[in-house]
């Protein structure tokens, strides 16, 4: 189960999913700029996707799935320097995604070594032809 923007908006719906989900729940942290964006994107908060992170942790969740939106779809390639600075401040599980365009952009993510980016959403990438998924598991495995 994902959930989001209900994970920032109200403590008592995510506290009583991590009872109820555990370690199934994950949280999508959605970044604009580095801040968290709620209601589908339209939203923007005060507060930092690394922040929100350790606060996710700290309440009990094990998986976030973070977006960059500022790449999503836009086939610039992954913004590694945000997805290493989330990664590295906590101790949890990360799904990358947002920006994917190249073989390259999943091989500089790997090349950050951060044991708990356990995943990547790619998906124009795919769409389009720039690479298989063959391809694509070729790197990361």
């Amino acid at each position: 189960v994902i959930i989001g923007t209900s994970a920032l908006t109200d403590q008592g719906f995510l506290l009583e999913a991590v009872k109820i989900m555990g370690d199934r729940l994950i949280v999508s942290v959605d970044a604009e700029r580095g801040m968290i964006t709620t209601h589908g994107w339209q939203e923007r908060s005060r507060v930092s996707a690394v922040r929100f992170t350790a606060y996710l942790q700290k309440e009990g969740i094990r998986h976030v799935l973070y977006t960059d939106i500022d790449r999503d779809g836009m086939m610039m390639g992954m913004n590694l320097i945000a997805v290493d600075e989330l990664a590295s401040s906590v101790d949890m599980e990360v799904i990358a995604s947002g920006g994917i365009s190249h073989l390259e952009d999943l091989r500089r993510l790997k090349e950050l070594g951060r044991e708990n980016i356990t995943g990547v959403i790619v998906g124009r990438a795919l769409y389009e032809g720039s690479f298989t998924v063959a391809q694509a598991r070729e790197i990361l495995d």
